[in-house]
């Protein structure tokens, strides 16, 4: 009996939170992320990353990059207007060193508070391997 009673209050309670909105915005923020680059890619040269930035409360998004394992983070842009599945911002990998990267995504609400989205491992290699050496055979005539 008591089970049942508990069972039903916290129905009402979820319903109760439902229609007052309570959850709406992590749904909605739920959408928001970087959708490109994707993990270990290797970039070069300026790219474009690509995802969603919004929330029923924003206020701004904050894209950022780190070293991979830091918490060194870099601004790559901030912008007060919502993206959906586009642009985020543009990045010029040639101002960093080659090497293994964090994307961070942080959408900024109205009271301050975010939601964070990171994407790990992401490689930049700017800088292309040496061409291999090959013997310059040239042929030679035989008597």
């Amino acid at each position: 009996m008591m089970k049942s009673v508990l069972l039903k209050r916290l129905l009402l309670l979820l319903i109760a939170l439902t229609l007052l909105g309570v959850g709406r915005s992590f749904v909605f923020a739920q959408g928001s992320g970087i959708s490109y680059p994707p993990e270990t890619e290797v970039v070069r040269g300026v790219i474009e990353i690509r995802g969603t930035a919004a929330h029923a409360d924003f206020w701004k998004y904050e894209l950022a990059a780190a070293p991979f394992g830091t918490r060194n983070y870099f601004n790559i842009t901030v912008s007060e207007s919502p993206v959906t599945n586009g642009v985020l911002g543009v990045w010029n990998t040639g101002t960093v060193q080659d090497g293994t990267y964090t994307l961070r995504l942080r959408v900024v609400r109205r009271d301050g508070n975010y939601d964070e989205f990171t994407t790990q491992r992401v490689l930049v290699g700017n800088t292309l391997p040496s061409p291999t050496p090959t013997a310059d055979v040239s042929p030679t005539a035989t008597v």
